[in-house]
């Protein structure tokens, strides 16, 4: 690949090339067993841009009788917490429990919430657990890979240690002299870089939202046309744009993928070019269901096996198992297999409960199968599906005049099959809105459209605008004329 347009490169400028960490709340000390009668059982929590705490809660889970059902026993509320300097200044809040009023043992967690009721995290520790009641029920924990005894000193903690300005950039150390309310021990904070600039003002300015069928049609207006840059080429190509929207948070050099959410090395762990764990390129709406071919009638790059919105870098054997099948839930009592996440960038990672962290797959290929992508993913996924069925309504490219596919969202999956005609069929329909509900677009998102922007110059609307994602869109007959703003 050679060198990228300046154009996109110069305009992503920090807001994309650095992929910029955001203002983050997580937990950042624990203590809870110790040698001889307990003792300085404390959880803290920190804001890296310094907000009041006093919204947030922990919630105590246990889960010794069952991991699969663990129980909440005790629900306490921040204080607001002091501001600390530690290399950047952050707030720093601590809730203090009485003797013992922190399970020990096996199978217990703590789940944290924001003001709005909503789990940021829920961690436990010496094993998996999955909350059956509370705030968390259903969750599945992340477990610590650090934990404590009664045979730990008392007056010691576990503490995330590292340096950066998110969670991503810290990872727990082992107990050592407890830090509660000061900065811990092998841990500086750097303000995070400014968030990536808001959307176009008037880039949706001809939207027109006063019936389904027109905000559709309008919707279609403003994104087509895009610029399609070739799958694979020695100038800039589709492997050049993914390696920056797709970039590992903690590390430039290297990604995240989709699926398994593990980090590569950029280039070097290629299908084709690197040996073991590889990443290659994944069609979130497989070509092979409405446009097979890199390169449509006149020769050019066909913009939908090209469009980056669509196309995520993915583990190679996890893209293998995906294939061409639906998304759609897929739980474990059906037969569905799991595949496991990382932990990486604050999420994924533990495995043998359903959904938890993982991916569910149920063969054979094609619409009889099913592919569950894992929690933190599946409204990333959702949108660039959605994203593909208003982009593409036929006709021809109005810049080079290649034809396009009609591509269509459906619920019936005997529509969903190997096709180079259109339209051409995609779902689970009502799985994928469900999908985008659940989970809505985050920062990463965000940064990442902003990045597939600066390059092909259209945006995925359903990121910028999630609430005009509704089943009345994507089943809304095209209208005798398109009235844009």
């Amino acid at each position: 690949m050679s060198i990228r347009p300046f154009r996109a490169v110069a305009a992503l400028g920090l807001a994309v090339c650095a992929l910029p960490a955001q203002a983050e709340v997580f937990i950042n000390e624990i203590h809870y067993d110790n040698a001889g009668s307990d003792s300085g059982e404390r959880v803290e929590l920190v804001a890296t841009a310094g907000e009041d705490l006093s919204t947030y809660r922990v919630v105590l889970y246990n889960g010794s009788s069952s991991s699969s059902a663990a129980v909440a026993y005790d629900d306490d509320r921040a204080p607001s917490g002091s501001t600390v300097n530690c290399g950047g200044n952050v707030r720093i809040a601590v809730i203090a429990y009485p003797s013992n009023g922190l399970q020990n043992g096996a199978f217990d967690g703590l789940a944290l919430l924001n003001g709005a009721g909503q789990v940021v995290q829920f961690l436990s520790y010496e094993g998996t657990i999955r909350a059956g009641s509370g705030v968390a029920s259903g969750r599945t924990s992340q477990n610590l890979p650090v934990s404590e005894s009664d045979s730990t000193a008392a007056g010691t903690s576990m503490q995330l240690g590292g340096s950066g300005a998110t969670l991503a950039n810290f990872a727990w150390q082992s107990s050592r002299t407890q830090t509660f309310g000061a900065c811990n021990a092998n841990q500086s904070f750097v303000a995070p870089p400014p968030p990536p600039p808001p959307p176009l003002t008037g880039y949706y300015s001809r939207v027109n939202t006063s019936s389904a069928s027109q905000l559709r049609c309008s919707l279609h207006a403003t994104i087509k046309g895009h610029t399609a840059y070739p799958y694979s080429s020695s100038s800039t190509d589709t492997w050049d744009v993914l390696e920056i929207a797709d970039e590992d948070p903690a590390n430039t050099a290297r990604i995240l993928d989709v699926y398994r959410n593990r980090s590569y090395a950029k280039v070097s762990a290629r299908a084709g070019t690197g040996t073991g764990i590889t990443y290659n390129r994944e069609h979130v709406w497989p070509n092979s269901l409405g446009f097979g071919s890199q390169t449509g009638n006149l020769g050019l790059p066909y913009a939908p096996y090209t469009d980056t919105h669509m196309l995520y870098l993915s583990d190679t054997a996890y893209n293998s198992d995906r294939g061409n099948k639906p998304y759609a839930n897929c739980p474990a009592s059906s037969g569905c297999g799991e595949r496991a996440t990382e932990v990486n960038n604050g999420t994924g990672g533990g495995t043998g409960l359903y959904p938890g962290n993982s991916n569910w797959v149920k063969g054979p290929d094609g619409n009889a199968g099913s592919f569950e992508v894992f929690n933190a993913r599946k409204g990333d996924v959702a949108r660039a599906i959605l994203y593909m069925a208003i982009r593409y309504e036929g006709g021809t490219h109005p810049t080079t005049g290649q034809s396009e596919p009609d591509l269509e969202l459906t619920d019936d999956r005997s529509k969903i099959v190997i096709t180079s005609s259109s339209p051409a069929y995609m779902g689970l329909m009502s799985t994928l809105l469900q999908w985008h509900q659940f989970d809505p677009p985050n920062a990463a998102e965000r940064i990442r459209n902003e990045a597939i922007f600066e390059f092909q110059g259209n945006r995925n609307p359903f990121i910028d605008h999630p609430e005009w994602a509704t089943p009345a869109l994507f089943t809304s007959a095209k209208p005798a004329s398109c009235a844009l703003r």
